[in-house]
């Protein structure tokens, strides 16, 4: 029970990061961009280009654009990311690791997904980190998704990710190393507290701090 619990609170913790899985990002070229102009960005090298418009030009490759006859490449997408990517674009980072686990590549996924949850972007790294600690959870890796979630907690003072540390230590689930009780009463009080903390948690709270 404690961990289907746990499961259920962090896909519900989530949900804000099923746009990262599906791809729902603005990364198309705008509708002004002429035929022309978007030919000439797929002649430059990744390099020659700014790190977001190398992160566009991986879009296109990677899904291919029918009105100008380019073909789906995912190798020439990689390159375009990865060079996006080096240079601080964390999006970059997230579209990879779409393409990893699409092509069941957990080590690749995972890798990638760190870095975005690293780098600072909170738009994308906390749901980032919720996404990456559900699917650790999915494979009963508490320890990894435990954590995925102290970074969060820490780092960000996600009040999700203090619950779920806090709530993971009290029910028995997983403690991380070092750790005690009195700790994950404090994550589950702080997460309680915060005042980023969505209704859903406050719910949560009050259920389980009569």
């Amino acid at each position: 029970m404690v961990k289907i619990f746990l499961f259920i609170a962090l896909i519900s913790a989530s949900i804000s990061a099923d746009g990262l899985q599906n791809g729902s990002f603005s990364t198309e070229p705008s509708v002004a961009q002429s035929s022309l102009a978007i030919k000439s960005l797929l002649l430059k090298s990744p390099k020659e280009l700014d790190a977001k418009t190398a992160i566009m030009v991986g879009n296109i490759y990677q899904n291919g654009m029918a009105d100008l006859r380019i073909h789906a490449n995912p190798e020439k997408a990689k390159r375009y990311y990865e060079s996006g990517a080096k240079r601080g674009q964390a999006m970059g980072n997230l579209l990879l690791a779409n393409m990893a686990i699409k092509e069941k590549n957990i080590q690749e996924y995972e890798k990638q997904m760190h870095r975005v949850m690293k780098s600072g972007d909170e738009q994308l790294s906390i749901p980032a980190g919720l996404q990456l600690a559900a699917f650790y959870t999915s494979f009963n890796k508490n320890d990894k998704a435990v954590s995925v979630l102290l970074y969060l907690a820490n780092v960000y003072d996600e009040p999700s990710a203090q619950f779920m540390v806090g709530w993971s230590i009290v029910s028995g689930a997983y403690t991380p190393p070092g750790m005690n009780i009195e700790d994950g009463k404090g994550y589950l009080n702080t997460a309680c507290s915060n005042p980023k903390r969505t209704e859903k948690i406050t719910q949560k709270c009050n259920q389980i701090l009569k």
